[in-house]
């Protein structure tokens, strides 16, 4: 790009036609500053009061509000961005590329399909990336501007959605963490119930839940036995068995002095119940 362009001293960049993406910034070796479109990317930024304009490839003149730093964070390096420009009017975050390898102290190589940037003086890989639409994109993590922020915000929250969030600790455990005013909450409260957690500790699954239904008494029976007693009963019985019908849950109990009874048991009940109600047992359970 011409610099004098119109006999002004001013600054140039090439236009880019990919759709904006901030923090995205492209690297551009026609533009002879850093550029952004977006304020909240400067570091320390200041007015700018001079007469230059950022001049691009059809001739025309965009202002420049502001200058300042920033810095491009990737997943492997970050890296300085020294005297950045803001121009609103830009469509992309523009890179000049001369000024990015004075910057870092580094060199870049353009592949087809992707770009490298590897330190001076030992070679060393700092960043790899793929070309998009025929650009070099770097894509910037988080906006400088706003990472002090990030990283001194907190948030006021119940204290059971703490418990959640920290892994359900124990209750002495959160209420150490209140107390030393690790995390701040809504309300503190011991008394909060939390099905997690109680799910957490059960040693066996819930029983699942029944769907199938009666219509007559005797077509399904429930029994169970239960012993032996520790305590043996003041008629001897150690042992005891329960009958109930699903369909009216009338009940039948009888005890037992030895376990090997219930079948005798069971077959006089069977018939008492059979006779009683004219109709037969179909289903024990």
């Amino acid at each position: 790009m011409d610099q004098n362009y119109n006999g002004k001293a001013s600054h140039s960049a090439m236009v880019v036609g990919i759709s904006p993406s901030t923090p995205t910034w492209i690297v551009d070796s026609g533009a002879s500053s850093h550029m952004t479109n977006s304020y909240a990317n400067l570091q320390n930024p200041e007015a700018y009061t001079g007469p230059e304009q950022v001049y691009i490839g059809d001739g025309k003149g965009l202002p420049i509000l502001h200058s300042g730093s920033s810095s491009l964070h990737t997943s492997t390096n970050s890296f300085a961005l020294k005297h950045v420009l803001h121009v609103p009017a830009l469509k992309q975050n523009l890179i000049s590329a001369n000024q990015f390898l004075l910057d870092n102290s580094c060199f870049m190589h353009l592949y087809p399909f992707h770009f490298t940037v590897k330190d001076l003086s030992s070679g060393r890989m700092l960043f790899k990336g793929p070309v998009q639409h025929g650009f070099y994109p770097f894509h910037s993590s988080f906006s400088p501007a706003n990472s002090s922020q990030a990283l001194t915000a907190y948030v006021k929250a119940p204290q059971h959605l703490w418990h959640q969030r920290l892994g359900h600790p124990s209750v002495k455990i959160m209420n150490k963490l209140v107390s030393q005013s690790c995390i701040s909450v809504l309300a503190a409260s011991n008394k909060a119930f939390c099905s997690d957690c109680a799910l957490g500790k059960c040693s066996k699954l819930p029983f699942s839940s029944i769907t199938c239904t009666t219509r007559k008494p005797l077509e399904l029976i429930h029994t169970d036995v239960w012993g032996p007693s520790p305590i043996l009963s003041h008629h001897g019985f150690r042992y005891y068995v329960i009958f109930i019908d699903d369909y009216t849950r009338y009940c039948w109990f009888y005890p037992l002095r030895c376990k090997s009874d219930v079948i005798s048991t069971f077959m006089q009940w069977k018939l008492l119940v059979e006779n009683s109600l004219c109709t037969k047992v179909i289903s024990l359970r």
